[in-house]
């Protein structure tokens, strides 16, 4: 299985941290690196809903941009 840091490693081939505006917040923000994820939910922003959403469809990562 995936994990939390795999899946942050791949997002950070496509789109590269060196990339980041300086207002942005790049890489993992919380959580355990070495978790298991099988399900992932993207979203525009963490807010109470998108969170809500993603404990909804059991996913263990929330990646928003």
């Amino acid at each position: 299985m995936t994990t939390v840091a795999e899946a942050a490693a791949a997002v950070e081939r496509l789109w590269p941290l060196a990339g980041a505006e300086p207002w942005d917040a790049p890489g993992l923000l919380s959580g355990d690196p070495s978790a298991p994820v099988s399900r992932i939910l993207l979203a525009v922003d963490a807010v109470a809903d998108t969170v809500d959403e993603a404990i909804d469809v059991g996913a263990q990562l929330l990646l928003v941009h």
